[in-house]
């Protein structure tokens, strides 16, 4: 099954918006492994979405894609989770849902999180005042329907959305 219909919405001088529909975990899995594709070395993906739209998912799908297979959980209640590949690299997954502010990733170590090889925040809206212009910002929305999922990437670098359009056909 392929990723459905994607588009771009807008453009302004700063940020590239792509839309897609997914239609499974595995059409969100796709993006999750095209996103994978993007990063360098201390890229942060930030995910926004409800409980149970898919961020978890997606991010799966992103570390897998990037070599980190290993013992992949949720850190819903550890708040951030290390991973390390056979290369020794590290990357991050920190789910900010229970911090009460940006202030608290600071002293759980956000300067040594942005030092690794990425990091993926879920809830981002929690943290978005200490998120650069060039973090990839992906929205996903739950639809009508059980396993739609209307995803939105917004990305800062055109080399970029051309990259991610031709990684999602």
């Amino acid at each position: 099954m392929e990723i459905g219909p994607m588009m771009l919405l807008s453009y302004n001088k700063d940020m590239y918006e792509l839309e897609f529909m997914s239609f499974s975990e595995k059409d969100t899995g796709k993006a999750g492994k095209a996103i994978a594709a993007l990063l360098k070395k201390g890229s942060i993906v930030a995910l926004y979405g409800d409980l149970a739209a898919g961020k978890t998912a997606l991010c799966r799908y992103l570390f897998e894609a990037k070599g980190f297979v290993e013992g992949f959980s949720s850190p819903t209640f550890t708040v951030i989770n290390e991973y390390i590949n056979d290369k020794m690299q590290k990357a991050y997954h920190l789910d900010a849902y229970r911090l009460t502010s940006s202030e608290e990733l600071y002293y759980a170590g956000w300067d040594e999180i942005t030092e690794g090889e990425f990091c993926v925040i879920e809830w981002a809206d929690i943290v978005e005042d200490i998120l650069d212009e060039g973090a990839i910002r992906v929205y996903i929305y739950r639809t009508e329907r059980e396993n739609e999922r209307r995803i939105i990437i917004k990305l800062s670098r055109e080399s970029d959305y051309n990259a991610l359009k031709e990684l999602l056909k």
